[in-house]
């Protein structure tokens, strides 16, 4: 299976939460097709987020990190990083 995968992210403030500090949508495509990603970011840098395809969905919970954002899904590791 193909594990390369397009992302486009964006965030926005969740005003008035003092735990979840940001709300990231996004959408994209890999190698079994394309997703649209819901989360939440806390101050703390916790991440968590629903990865949705026609017919199934993973969750997924990790870090942001300075080289971004790593943690597990249901299938193991994850980490995700800025192209150049």
């Amino acid at each position: 299976m193909d594990r390369s995968m397009c992302l486009k992210l964006s965030m926005s403030e969740t005003g008035g939460s003092l735990t979840d500090v940001y709300e990231i949508h996004g959408q994209g495509a890999d190698g079994v097709g394309t997703f649209f990603i819901d989360g939440h970011v806390k101050a703390s840098g916790e991440i968590w987020f629903e990865k949705r395809y026609v017919g199934h969905h993973w969750l997924y919970r990790g870090r942001v990190l300075p080289w971004g954002i790593a943690g597990r899904w249901d299938e193991g590791p994850f980490w995700l990083w800025k192209a150049s």
